[in-house]
């Protein structure tokens, strides 16, 4: 798997939410009449436009069509050459849902759900580069038996920097959809170039925990980085550790890039792992601008918790999920999450400390009282500038409990 994410660089992805209930159910999904776009920023990350929500009843013979701007904020061109999606399908059982574990109906589901994949320019549309069904398109993050739909030569297109590109999607279920398909629900998120780290397709030992630690194992053994090798980062150990445990993960090239800054979304998700929260669905975030599928449910679950707070508006407030985050905001949200508060007056003698935000000195102080935070061998905390995985991943590590210092 590692050799077809060889070269691919940038990550496009958008959500697409279907919630089945009752007598095949409630269709949630983008409309159709109001497009929607997917912006791709410098570092690579993808974020989904304001979308319009309508609801309707669904079922056999029942479609939706929608469309998705694809524009290119990165500095390169990008070339499209692979399509896919994950879904999450769970049923009502004892007056709650749970997911589904039964393969066969999983694919049943799959295969009932046709999909029409249309690309243009501008609200006119050239050609169809997809016509099949979910289970034809299904990602699974390893296995080569799920790695989406690769487009023909022919139907590769690129999206220039700065230039837009037009998806139109239409899923229909099929007119003889049989009852077996009654009271499910599904989730899928439908991505482009695979840059994503999906929930995997179900199986029938879903439940082995002994599986699930030797995937963990197997992901371990290939994370290796390029222009400093993991083994001889600073950050190694701690590193492992959290990979070990599940906190972090590696980017499907098989790197962790510790040297390079976090998002905003990234830190949420690896907050709500580290804590072991639940990841939260409702249709509203709380947050005034679009959060990305994937880390819609961390986002959530971080602010209901009191740990992301967002930047307030006139009106609102936004999350800024693609911004990087700051180390001062880090050492916020971090002291939040894990509950920590000054003991007694800590005073800071940091070249910079005048440059620390109100707001956050009181978890900087906090940071520092509780030597989460070092600062750097100019005693300077910097801040304002962006923190970097590597040292982002560290604090979590001290958090936890997991980091050992090593004696020179």
């Amino acid at each position: 798997m590692r050799k077809y994410f060889k070269g691919t660089s940038v990550l496009m992805v958008f959500a697409i939410i279907f919630t089945i209930l009752f007598n095949y159910g409630t269709v949630i999904s983008f409309g159709s009449n109001n497009p929607t776009y997917i912006e791709v920023e410098a570092v690579g990350t993808g974020t989904v436009g304001d979308p319009m929500f309508n609801d309707g009843i669904w079922g056999p013979g029942s479609q939706q069509t929608g469309i998705l701007r694809l524009r290119n904020n990165y500095s390169n061109r990008i070339k499209v050459t692979n399509l896919a999606l994950t879904m999450k399908l769970e049923e009502y059982v004892d007056n709650a849902y749970v997911s589904v574990k039964d393969a066969d109906l999983y694919r049943a589901y799959a295969e009932n759900m046709e999909l029409t994949i249309s690309r243009g320019y501008l609200m006119v549309f050239e050609e169809d580069i997809y016509t099949g069904n979910f289970y034809d398109m299904l990602y699974q993050h390893g296995n080569v038996n799920f790695e989406g739909h690769h487009l023909t030569a022919g139907k590769q297109f690129n999206v220039s920097r700065n230039d837009t590109v037009d998806l139109r999607y239409t899923v229909k279920m099929k007119e003889e959809a049989g009852n077996q398909l009654q009271g499910l629900r599904a989730t899928v998120d439908f991505i482009v170039n695979l840059q994503e780290n999906p929930v995997p397709v179900p199986s029938d030992d879903d439940d082995d925990s002994d599986s699930s630690n030797e995937n963990r194992r197997e992901t371990l053994e290939v994370i290796e980085d390029i222009e400093i090798p993991l083994g001889q980062h600073w950050a190694h150990d701690c590193i492992t550790r959290l990979i070990e445990e599940g906190i972090i993960e590696g980017y499907p090239d098989g790197s962790i890039q510790p040297d390079k800054t976090i998002t905003r979304a990234e830190t949420a998700a690896i907050i709500t792992r580290a804590l072991k929260l639940n990841e939260k669905s409702s249709l509203l975030t709380g947050y005034l601008d679009p959060i990305p599928g994937w880390a819609r449910g961390s986002v959530i679950a971080t602010t209901q918790s009191g740990i992301f707070k967002g930047y307030p508006m006139l009106i609102g407030k936004v999350f800024k999920p693609n911004n990087m985050i700051t180390r001062e905001e880090m050492a916020t949200v971090l002291m939040r999450a894990f509950e920590l508060e000054l003991d007694d007056e800590q005073s800071l003698s940091f070249l910079d400390s005048e440059e620390i935000s109100d707001w956050a000195l009181a978890h900087v102080k906090v940071g520092v009282q509780q030597e989460i935070i070092l600062g750097y061998p100019d005693n300077t905390f910097k801040p304002s500038e962006n923190i970097t995985r590597a040292e982002a991943f560290t604090m979590i590590c001290k958090l936890l409990g997991y980091h050992i210092e090593h004696e020179e």
